[in-house]
């Protein structure tokens, strides 16, 4: 394919711009519509197509501690739920896709646990679950920000937000620089580090929790 994404959105959306979340919604749909629209605008001038990249978040602490990086918390804030961040991230990235390359999306990543990117299950050694797995522990390596066993959540939030939605929607949501689209039918196409997943349309599409044979909420 001829084609390019944003590998790393945490240079963008970066943490430490609010002591390690980005904040608000706003301002996720502002980098979407302003900074990933630009390069979709740029690569296509050049006969080039585009691929929106998404993360749900960054923490490179564990690997690289001299570098003393503000991880990028996977809530939008303090008060936001676990995932928050993916979730707007790909609500904003779907309307940003390429029919060139069947309307592909970057997910960074499926399982780099030493920067905190995977979206792949997640449990607690000792079996706790919601709440009760959480931790801001050690803070050095969390930088004080929680953190949980969130199981399969970030694999249904992909599932959610790609499972059924109208790629005819984004004709009318490319003229808009700032509003974020609700789409519910039809399909995408989800690409991750490791695996690319065509897509179908007016049928159920094939989603990576069906490849892996985990049956999802």
């Amino acid at each position: 394919m001829d084609g390019v994404t944003n590998y790393d959105v945490y240079g963008s959306l970066r943490g430490g711009k609010n002591l390690g979340y980005v904040g608000t919604r706003e301002k996720v749909t502002q980098y979407y519509q302003g900074e990933q629209r630009e390069w979709k605008k740029l690569a296509q001038s050049k006969g080039c197509a585009f691929i929106p990249g998404t993360s749900p978040g960054f923490n490179d602490r564990g690997v690289r501690p001299e570098k003393d990086h503000i991880p990028l918390s996977r809530r939008l804030n303090l008060n936001a739920k676990e995932g928050s961040l993916f979730r707007a991230a790909l609500q904003e990235a779907r309307t940003l896709v390429d029919p060139q390359l069947d309307h592909l999306i970057m997910v960074n990543s499926f399982n780099e646990f030493h920067e905190d990117t995977q979206i792949e299950p997640v449990v607690a050694v000792d079996g706790s679950k919601g709440l009760d797995s959480q931790t801001n522990l050690p803070t050095n390596l969390t930088y004080g920000l929680e953190y949980e066993a969130y199981e399969n959540l970030y694999l249904n939030i992909l599932k959610q937000e790609t499972k059924k939605w109208d790629v005819s929607s984004l004709a009318a949501s490319a003229a808009s620089t700032v509003a974020s689209t609700s789409v519910t039918k039809a399909a995408s196409t989800i690409q991750t580090e490791e695996m690319c997943i065509p897509s179908s349309t007016n049928e159920d599409i094939t989603t990576i929790s069906d490849i892996i044979g985990l049956e999802l909420d």
